[in-house]
């Protein structure tokens, strides 16, 4: 009998804030991090399958490879591509299968382009489908609505990556987020109740990566604070599994704020090699943290808790929303100030969006104020709402000029130096020392001093030298990690002009359709 052979495929994401295309050079990897969600289904693909992984991001799809089985997930923002190489495979006789947080959300727009949708998590509805599909009795839509226990959830299939295209590989602690924003979709998909995975399978996921030979790890959690308890037994176990091992991984994450409120979890984090954190910060405004439900920012000073997490010697990156309701044209030199203050470098300041089954798009379609036809998969390009305080077209001119101001050579450097001086020194005692430059840090150092100091351009050579040999002068122990910032300044360098661009291009747009409408009720 011959085996069913399945295809896993990531669509390309295109030039984006998370993908860091203009700058993984430094790093020496093709992209920024693996896609998790398709080593986990080969991990619940039966033994009998033969599995083959392509990412887009890494290599060329190729539209003939022989395949019974064509597994496609999609983020929001990969959900265009993803239809176009779908109805490719389809039209070639594949049986294409899609999943992922895009069809969780809009299953019912990813049917047409597909032979099996896959709503929900895929632990328990994947290996249902294999053994449907195997008997011929395969059915169009699978659906799970509970929230599995993570320990269901396998070892990812590591083995089918290539480790050096990434400058990170993933592991996954907890799903789930205990707060309710607004607008987010994660509790959505995952849920309020925070669930958490096993430590001695996270220890056996860690362990995987390193037996690879790579250094650098992404623990995907969209909280990994959510659980406060949970994630301190982690990084006890974490600590004391590579103190017996000598390993000492690089590791970052994403958590919310109120993490600088737990000094004990900070330095725990520390200590197992977490050097940088993604905090959900959304925005400077009191009103519009409160109106989106974001109410474990709203408590203490808010600059003052950054600067915490900053001081315990992590480097902050944030998400930043702009277009609440409480948002008027002043925001934009609000975001601007707050990321100046608070010395924030890389900031993915997106347009507020209502994703499907959020509460914001509950919200906003039943007082009428959803666009349209407008897209909601790309909020750092576009947005599906219509501002309360703003015209859409002011909100898309208001953001462009954001985005290029915060991004400009002069202040990026400023607040990438302003987050390393308060880092302070790496500790030196044996018991607590932070996580010191292995050969892959030296390594990225190398690779950004090259590209800097030997580019024909001057305003790059600026950029880098002067401020780090500050660094060098200061705080010599940080100099990795600031020629690593520095260096990511290449990606905005090119990315953001291009995104202004593409917003003066719907500012037009809005403008345009403004005018028909008036010109339709002049008539």
């Amino acid at each position: 009998m011959t085996a069913t052979k399945l295809l896993l495929l990531n669509p390309a994401n295109g030039p984006s804030f998370w993908g860091l295309d203009h700058a993984v050079d430094i790093i020496g990897c093709a992209y920024s991090n693996a896609p998790l969600a398709l080593i986990t289904v080969a991990a619940l693909t039966p033994d009998d399958w033969q599995v083959a992984l392509c990412d887009e991001n890494v290599q060329p799809v190729d539209l003939d490879f022989p395949c019974d089985v064509v597994g496609i997930t999609a983020m929001n923002v990969q959900a265009t591509r993803a239809f176009e190489l779908a109805d490719a495979f389809r039209a070639r006789g594949r049986t294409v299968v899609m999943g992922g947080p895009f069809a969780t959300l809009d299953p019912d727009r990813c049917q047409p382009h597909v032979d099996v949708v896959f709503a929900g998590e895929a632990e328990r509805t994947f290996p249902a489908f294999c053994r449907d599909f195997a008997a011929g009795d395969a059915v169009s839509r699978y659906t799970q609505a509970d929230h599995i226990d993570l320990a269901e959830s396998p070892v990812p299939r590591y083995d089918l990556l290539r480790p050096a295209a990434y400058a990170a590989l993933p592991v996954q602690t907890t799903r789930g987020c205990p707060f309710n924003c607004e607008f987010c979709d994660i509790i959505v998909m995952s849920g309020r109740r925070v669930r958490t995975k096993p430590a001695s399978q996270v220890l056996a996921e860690i362990d995987a990566i390193r037996a690879l030979g790579h250094e650098s790890i992404f623990f995907t959690d969209d909280n990994f604070v959510g659980k406060l308890g949970a994630a301190r037994d982690l990084l006890v176990a974490m600590r004391q599994h590579f103190r017996a091992t000598g390993d000492r991984p690089l590791l970052f994450t994403q958590a919310s704020v109120n993490l600088a409120d737990q000094a004990d979890l900070l330095e725990l984090m520390v200590e197992a090699g977490f050097t940088r954190v993604f905090l959900g910060i959304e925005s400077p405004r009191q009103e519009s943290l409160r109106e989106a439900g974001k109410r474990q920012n709203v408590r203490g000073d808010l600059v003052a808790r950054i600067h915490a997490i900053q001081r315990a010697g992590l480097m902050v990156w944030a998400g930043m929303i702009v277009g609440f309701d409480h948002d008027d044209a002043g925001i934009f030199a609000e975001q601007e100030a707050f990321l100046d203050e608070a010395g924030i470098a890389v900031a993915m300041v997106g347009l507020l969006n209502a994703p499907p089954r959020t509460p914001l798009f509950a919200r906003l379609q039943a007082a009428g104020r959803i666009a349209a036809g407008s897209d909601w998969t790309d909020n750092c390009a576009w947005t599906n709402i219509i501002p309360k305080q703003m015209t859409r077209g002011e909100l898309f001119t208001g953001y462009a000029e954001l985005l290029a101001r915060i991004y400009s050579q002069e202040s990026y450097a400023r607040r990438v130096l302003a987050n390393i001086g308060r880092m302070g020194p790496p500790r030196q005692d044996s018991q607590k020392a932070a996580r010191l430059p292995g050969v892959a840090d030296l390594a990225h150092f190398a690779r950004a001093a090259a590209l800097f100091t030997l580019s024909p351009r001057a305003e790059r050579r600026r950029h880098f030298l002067p401020n780090l040999l500050r660094v060098l002068r200061n705080q010599p122990r940080r100099a990795v990690e600031a020629a690593i910032h520095l260096g990511l300044w290449r990606h905005f360098e090119r990315y953001v002009p291009d995104l202004v661009d593409r917003l003066r291009a719907a500012t037009a747009r809005e403008s345009l359709s403004a005018l028909a409408v008036t010109d339709r009720c002049l008539v």
